[in-house]
């Protein structure tokens, strides 16, 4: 059975799908985060990190929808906005979960170059991402 959040936003994801493309998760998550809690470690200052890429070209705590396809991370703006980003899930090795923020919680998103991107979700949207994304240690 097809997750409320996918139904909910499957037809305005539509056209941002590669062909043959599925849609297995959507969450709205807020972010990237400024201050992040877990330091670049090994890739401090590199410019063309996947997660500098990201902070650089998009504002900062802002709404977004996080779509987990079968392919990839999709970053898209609840509102239709030219500035869509993309993460293979093959660079994607995991979630941290970093923290409380309000009512949800902070968490980190660790990619394949060393770099992560640090965002907020509810706890509920933070587990199933962390089950999307294969069951990931939910921190």
């Amino acid at each position: 059975m097809t997750d409320r959040n996918v139904r909910r936003h499957a037809a305005r994801m539509a056209d941002r799908l590669e062909p043959g493309e599925h849609l297995t998760k959507v969450e709205s998550v807020t972010g990237p985060l400024k201050d992040g809690a877990v330091p670049d470690g090994p890739v401090v200052g590199a410019a063309d990190t996947i997660a500098k890429r990201f902070r650089n070209e998009v504002q900062r705590e802002q709404p977004w929808l996080l779509c987990v396809t079968d392919r990839r991370l999709l970053f898209t703006w609840i509102t239709a906005r030219p500035i869509d980003r993309t993460v293979p899930l093959d660079d994607v090795l995991g979630l941290e979960r970093l923290g409380r923020r309000g009512l949800g919680v902070r968490f980190s998103i660790h990619l394949r170059d060393g770099s992560h991107l640090d965002f907020a979700a509810t706890k509920k949207a933070f587990s199933r991402l962390s089950d999307a994304l294969g069951g990931f240690p939910a921190g």
